[in-house]
C-alpha cells in the first residue's frame, strides 16, 4: 500500500473548502485524497508538525472531528530538535515547508503531496 506524507495545507484545503489565487477548487481534490485513504488505496503519514500548523488556523474541535474519521488510515510521526536544525539550515526563508520535507525524508523517502514544498 502507498503511503502519503501529508503536510498542512492538503488538510487545510479540505477542512476550509479552500481556493487558490486564481479561483481554482483545492478542496475538492484534497477531500477525494482522503477519500481514496478511506477505501484503503493509501496510508496517510501526519507528523505532529502538522497538527500543531493546523491548530493555529482552525478550532481543536475541528481538527479532532477530521482525525477521528480518518484514525484508521493515519499513522503520527513525531519530529525532534535535529529535524528542527536540519530544516533550519535547509532553508532560511521557508522553515515550516523544510521541516516537512525533512520529517518526510526521514520517514523513507515518501511521496509528498504538498502545494508548497
Amino acid at each position: 500500500m502507498t503511503i502519503l506524507y501529508i503536510d498542512t495545507n492538503i488538510l487545510l484545503n479540505a477542512a476550509l473548502e479552500e481556493k487558490n489565487l486564481t479561483g481554482k477548487d483545492l478542496a475538492t481534490p484534497a477531500s477525494r485524497l482522503f477519500l481514496e485513504a478511506l477505501t484503503c488505496k493509501y496510508t496517510l503519514l501526519i507528523s505532529s508538525w502538522t497538527i500543531k500548523e493546523m491548530m493555529r488556523k482552525i478550532p481543536i474541535e475541528h481538527i479532532r472531528s477530521t482525525m477521528a474519521i480518518l484514525n484508521p488510515k493515519i499513522r503520527q510521526c513525531p519530529y525532534d530538535q535535529q529535524d528542527e536544525a536540519s530544516a533550519r539550515a535547509r532553508s532560511k526563508d521557508n522553515f515550516p515547508d523544510a521541516l516537512h520535507i525533512i520529517i518526510a525524508e526521514k520517514k523513507g523517502g515518501l511521496h509528498n503531496h504538498s502545494r508548497s514544498a
